[in-house]
């Protein structure tokens, strides 16, 4: 029978973690580590027969005939199944596959005896190919999952931590099926090295105490009831107890101090003991209670850990497991002397003393490209300029990867992963103090007894403050983090050691309108369109032109509605335009609108959305100023007609160039709808203007070029020509 064993094909060198030495494929092999959801109630035994099934196949070697699992064979050759646990992973990359392994004893026939592969996920139960071997010797069948079965989907990390593999066994009347050995290997790749906008190192004089401990629970022992001592007897070898808990409620309305005690079996002395509290702050569902006690003295025998109530109303209630039970120890009660319950374990755990030497958590990378212990693949930390969340994995060599975004529920306030809060609003954390670094952060190869749960900004047991705080000129981390389930801290500097970031790119602020909404009435027959302007600030857009605005998104609503949806969206391309002029055709008159926008920095960082400003178009329509004439080319001299583009209103024709030689004629003036005009002059220019009620518009200057008129030619005929040359030829000779 062997102890949970969580076995890295990219670790385990004296204890300490390794990783590849190139970018590649990586696995991890994820052993039973407790009894899972389904137990079958028949069909299914163990042997030997202490202790619990699932660590009769839990071997790194296999024992074959020294443990495993076996079907009571009874001839009805029905299916019989067990699901087990897994530790959490602690591998980071993209899952190839999922084999499952099951090591069974064969049979050839008449004893043929069957076997699954199963598991559980998503809630579902699934058993893979049926296998069996023909001869009378131990055989590892395995069945891969390139995709989650139930999903059809890859798989993900999510999925592995919540998993259970087991195995489902058939056998006939005349032998047995049994199974010494079930293991699920998760092959996956590890990325190669990336950049990182974290990096450098910090240190750690944590170290994770060795725990023991039974969370499983399917049963409720009541002090009152049983007596007004229960707990659990067991053995402790040379270890120090700084922590002991309990897994309790309280049932109607108890009172009195609750007293946590260690007491010897021998004479039933106290070792150490403190109070935790009055019964009635009990909560009324199960939850882990815990003390620390004030000393820790040595213990080396066997002894009671006891909850201790004697107090008056409801009862104190510790939950117990009467399926999973520890070997040599077992739950106790006591009145006037104890009893044993040898079914069953108290819910317990308890937490000894180490001394702080190599179990330490030492040194901790924040990126794969830290020159001083560069990796081939892929690991670092992230901050995001716009959220300040935190994302990605550090690195220690002696408890592996840490989390730097883990998913809750979180063990305690604040309800938020690692965060930086940066000016302005929006962050998780925000109001922890500009630059200042709060959340969570978690280590994955948690177990034993220690969640993994590191804080990063609180108050420490003694009543410190600590925390992280970011250098914005700088972009240098310092400060400490703390867990209450280990012992020690986390520097992020030090003077031989520092993290680092690029110093966070901001969001830029929020835009406010730069100027009133201009309006441009005149320009289109029946549309006035107005233009918005906003202002661009960003702090790292200094000196301008640093931190540019890219793009924006401009959205318009009626004044009572809410942008959900807007009746306009738009979402610009690449500009650093500061104004929108919105030209539509949908905009009722006498109607109240908004405006909102939000800007885009260099970054792809996103401003908050500004305030909504309002705007009204006007009451009706403007007058068009627009208009044409015939002839366009005309000749000096020649009627030139105007015809306006808006009729029937007020008109006011202004001749501002050529008007010496200008003439309305016609019985037509400046203010005729329709006037006819003889120009003189070459160059001419003329404009328009128009009025509507108290509305007006002035179209601009058109230019209208009169030529002078081409020479005018007649055709005299031949035989006038000579009768004019005959009569003067005879007047010449008359003078003689």
């Amino acid at each position: 029978m062997c102890k949970k064993i969580l076995f890295l094909t990219i670790l385990i060198v004296s204890g300490f973690f390794l990783l590849p030495d190139a970018a590649k494929a990586a696995a991890e092999i994820l052993r039973p580590d407790a009894q899972g959801s389904e137990m079958a109630p028949w069909g299914l035994s163990q042997y030997p027969s202490e202790g619990n099934r699932w660590d009769k196949v839990d071997d790194v070697l296999p024992d074959e005939l020294t443990t495993f699992i076996v079907t009571v064979y009874d001839g009805d050759g029905a299916y019989y199944r067990d699901l087990y646990n897994l530790p959490n992973h602690s591998g980071i990359g993209s899952i190839n596959k999922v084999t499952i392994y099951i090591r069974f004893d064969g049979s050839p026939d008449p004893y043929r005896t069957y076997y699954k592969p199963s598991l559980k996920t998503n809630g579902q139960n699934w058993d893979g190919s049926e296998t069996s071997w023909t001869s009378w010797e131990w055989h590892t069948a395995s069945q891969a999952l390139i995709k989650n079965p139930i999903t059809n989907q890859p798989w993900t990390w999510e999925e592995i931590d919540a998993l259970e593999i087991g195995a489902s066994l058939k056998s006939g009347p005349n032998y047995s099926a049994k199974v010494t050995q079930i293991y699920a290997e998760i092959d996956y790749t590890v990325p190669p090295c990336q950049s990182h906008n974290v990096s450098g190192w910090a240190w750690s004089n944590m170290y994770v105490p060795p725990t023991d401990e039974q969370t499983q629970s399917d049963s409720g022992f009541a002090m009152k009831l049983m007596g007004t001592r229960l707990g659990q007897k067991k053995t402790i070898n040379n270890g120090h107890v700084p922590k002991i808990s309990f897994y309790m409620y309280k049932g109607g309305s108890p009172a009195g101090n609750i007293t946590f005690t260690i007491r010897r079996t021998s004479n039933d002395s106290i070792i150490v003991s403190k109070v935790w509290g009055d019964a009635s702050t009990l909560p009324t569902s199960p939850t882990w209670e815990s003390v620390i006690f004030d000393s820790q003295p040595l213990i080396n025998e066997q002894i009671y850990l006891l909850a201790e109530w004697s107090g008056s109303g409801g009862f104190v209630i510790l939950k117990a497991s009467g399926s999973d039970v520890k070997a040599n120890e077992n739950a106790v009660a006591y009145s006037s002397s104890y009893g044993n319950w040898s079914g069953y374990d108290i819910a317990y755990k308890i937490e000894y003393l180490s001394p702080p030497h190599d179990e330490t958590i030492g040194w901790i990378s924040f990126s794969c490209k830290n020159p001083e212990a560069p990796a081939p693949y892929d690991f670092g930390v992230d901050i995001n300029g716009v959220s300040g969340l935190f994302s990605g994995h550090a690195w220690s060599e002696n408890i592996g990867w840490i989390d730097f975004a883990p998913a809750g529920p979180y063990p305690a306030s604040p309800n938020y992963s690692a965060c930086l809060d940066f000016p302005g609003n929006g962050q998780a954390c925000d109001g922890i103090g500009n630059y200042k670094i709060g959340g969570w952060a978690r280590a994955l190869n948690y177990g034993g007894g220690w969640d993994g749960w590191i804080k990063l900004r609180g108050t420490a047991q003694d009543g410190s403050p600590y925390g992280i705080d970011l250098n914005q000129q700088s972009g240098e981390l310092s400060g400490f983090a703390w867990s209450d389930a280990v012992i020690g801290w986390i520097s992020f500097s030090g003077n031989n050691y520092q993290v680092k970031t690029i110093s966070p790119n901001q969001p830029p602020d929020k835009p406010t309108e730069a100027s009133p909404t201009t309006w441009d009435n005149c320009i289109f027959l029946d549309r006035s369109i107005p233009t918005f302007y906003w202002t661009y600030i960003d702090p790292d857009d200094v000196p301008a032109g640093t931190d540019p605005q890219t793009a924006y998104i401009l959205e318009v609503d009626e004044k009572s509605a809410s942008f959900n949806p807007p009746i306009f969206h738009y979402v610009s391309g690449p500009t650093d335009s500061h104004f929108y002029t919105l030209n539509v055709d949908w905009l009722n008159w006498n109607t109240e609108y908004k405006w909102r926008v939000g800007v885009k920095d260099s970054h792809d960082n996103w401003s908050a959305t500004s305030t909504p400003k309002e705007f009204k178009t006007p009451h009706e329509a403007y007058p068009y100023s627009g208009f044409s004439w015939d002839p366009q080319d005309p000749n000096q001299g020649e009627v030139v007609i105007f015809t306006p583009d808006d009729p029937g209103l007020e008109y006011l024709w202004t001749i501002t160039e050529g008007v010496e030689k200008a003439t309305f004629v016609d019985d037509t003036g400046p203010t005729s709808e329709n006037p006819h005009i003889i120009f003189g002059s070459w160059v001419n220019k003329i404009k328009l203007q128009v009025t509507e009620n108290s509305y007006s518009c002035t179209s601009a200057e058109y230019k209208i070029s009169a030529a002078l008129p081409l020479p005018e030619y007649r055709e005299v005929p031949p035989i006038i020509w000579l009768q004019k040359a005959m009569a003067s030829l005879i007047d010449f000779f008359h003078t003689f």
